[in-house]
């Protein structure tokens, strides 16, 4: 048991499962969260920090136009720096052109530069990978019967 169990031997536990899992967490964990105003575990997940996914990034990348129409979606006011110093590439805002800097510089955003440099898949891919493409290159047009025929002909 951990240190707080040990101060207070009497303090309720409660079990949450994740993922198969069985995660203990004591219930001054439960009480934490109903003060912040949110006491059902999967609203707290589902709404922490949305970003925007890669497609959306690499469409703001190929067209400004369409970050433009995003950016003005965005009161400046609430943005850090007035919304001024945006990396597109990780579509976030910062307070300063020296922290925008810094963060071009870092090793979150090289991964992100890296992961947009990779083709999303496609549909295509995803039946590829299932085996239900169709392939016609190369198919023989006779069949494959004249096929086996000939290859039995050059054998002997």
């Amino acid at each position: 048991l951990g240190f707080c169990h040990q101060l207070y031997p009497s303090a309720a536990t409660q079990h949450l499962t994740h993922n198969n899992a069985n995660v203990t967490h004591s219930a001054s964990w439960s009480n934490r969260q109903a003060k912040m105003g949110v006491t059902n575990k999967k609203t707290l997940t589902k709404t922490r920090r949305k970003t925007r996914d890669v497609d959306q990034i690499k469409a703001d990348m190929r067209s400004p136009r369409h970050l433009q129409i995003f950016k003005n979606t965005k009161a400046k006011e609430d943005l850090p720096g007035l919304g001024q110093h945006y990396c597109v590439e990780c579509a976030k805002w910062f307070e300063t052109e020296v922290s925008l800097v810094g963060h071009r510089r870092g090793k979150p955003h090289k991964r992100r530069v890296k992961q947009l440099k990779e083709e999303p898949y496609t549909q295509k891919d995803a039946e590829a990978a299932v085996g239900l493409r169709t392939d016609n290159k190369g198919v023989n047009k006779d069949g494959p019967e004249k096929a086996l025929d000939q290859e039995i002909e050059m054998e002997t």
